[in-house]
């Protein structure tokens, strides 16, 4: 069952989850969706009351806390994710955590072809359908020696964040990622949500800032709406099902969120929008004003 968001925090929403439980939910998926955390407290209530185990996507929030627990720590599995856009980077590949032995086990079996590699152990014997999720020592030496450096990383992304909040501040019509109550984001990307009142949605903007030599990125798509996601909504109409995560995609923009922005580059990428927005006012009045004067 694919579940709505939080309009807020823009990541699961507490009351649709509690809502979309039924008798054939086996585990319940949260994400942190662009360095934020969602509401934690609430999520991990709802999933201990149904006893359905938790799995925390925490790809985007490495880093992120959450009453001073880091992002991973809560569901009965975290993954994390080293792509090549994310805080961390090795290249590639991600990492599971749990405190779970069973599970520790298992998952590290999986990741070998289903080859137990306990010592003693038969040499090449599959004892299940596995898979080949293995690391290399130069990928996990890069992770590691970031790891050193996670606190600096997340303190470059939210200082970027501050230097958009600064600039856009007071531009009706704009709202940018907020922080759960009780957490600390990355501001892994700072993104922002345009006015639907400007009549731009967010491929028409992502445009006009690559015009201007400005690479942006759409919001996400809620995954109900793609072809390969269609079988999990079972013929509902999930615009009802979700109507926060379909108000919200169609006016989200990502906006250059790289470590090394400076604040004059983070100026240059405001000024863009604002003015981007503002072509995009001005035509809509006078389109009104030439409407009226026919009339």
């Amino acid at each position: 069952m694919l579940v709505d968001i939080d309009r807020h925090s823009w990541c699961l929403s507490p009351e649709a989850l509690e809502a979309s439980i039924t008798k054939r939910t086996k585990a319940i998926i949260v994400v942190g969706l662009l360095g934020n955390m969602p509401d934690v407290n609430a999520l991990t209530a709802i999933a201990a009351r149904h006893r359905i185990p938790m799995i925390e996507d925490a790809a985007e929030s490495l880093g992120a806390l959450y009453l001073g627990k880091p992002a991973g720590a809560f569901g009965a599995v975290g993954v994390y994710s080293f792509n090549g856009t994310k805080l961390l980077v090795t290249g590639e590949g991600g990492m599971l955590v749990t405190d779970d032995k069973r599970l520790y086990e298992r998952a590290k079996r999986l990741a070998h072809h289903g080859i137990n590699k306990a010592p003693g152990a038969r040499y090449y014997w599959s004892h299940e359908l596995g898979y080949k999720y293995q690391y290399t020592n130069v990928q996990a030496a890069l992770g590691l020696a970031q790891l050193d450096r996670l606190e600096e990383l997340v303190e470059q992304r939210r200082r970027i964040f501050h230097w958009y909040a600064q600039r856009l501040h007071g531009v009706e019509g704009l709202s940018l990622n907020q922080e759960t109550p009780g957490s600390r984001s990355t501001f892994w990307i700072t993104a922002v949500m345009v006015s639907r009142a400007y009549g731009l949605r967010k491929e028409a903007i992502v445009r006009a800032l690559e015009q201007r030599g400005i690479g942006g990125r759409p919001f996400f798509y809620p995954l109900s709406s793609m072809p390969p996601f269609k079988p999990f909504c079972r013929g509902r109409d999930m615009r009802t099902v979700n109507p926060v995560s379909y108000a919200l995609s169609p006016y989200g923009v990502c906006l250059p969120s790289a470590a090394t922005l400076g604040e004059s580059e983070v100026a240059m990428v405001c000024d863009a929008l604002v003015e981007i927005l503002r072509r995009s006012h001005k035509r809509r009045l006078s389109r009104r004003t030439l409407v009226t004067a026919r009339c």
